[in-house]
């Protein structure tokens, strides 16, 4: 069975909110957050609360990443890094 690569892992952007992080102004970089968020969101096999116990991030902080609305820029890539790579 071919494992699936995250980027094999097609993004409709047609079905996504458009105050998925409103708070950056930089339109690539808020297109790639959104891009890699969803692909993580569907490749994650944990729960999570496994990955906020994993991260050490909070899980109201997990469930801010995976809707769009965390600011912190840090717990999003390392959520991202966990994830996909």
């Amino acid at each position: 069975m071919k494992s699936l690569l995250h980027k094999d892992i097609k993004v409709d952007f047609s079905t996504i909110e458009t105050n998925y992080f409103e708070w950056l102004d930089d339109n690539e970089l808020r297109y790639q957050l959104i891009e890699n968020i969803i692909r993580s969101k569907k490749l994650r096999k944990e729960t999570q609360k496994e990955v906020s116990r994993v991260l050490n991030i909070s899980l109201t902080k997990i469930k801010e990443i995976e809707n769009g609305k965390c600011k912190d820029f840090n717990a999003i890539n390392n959520y991202i890094n966990y994830i996909l790579y």
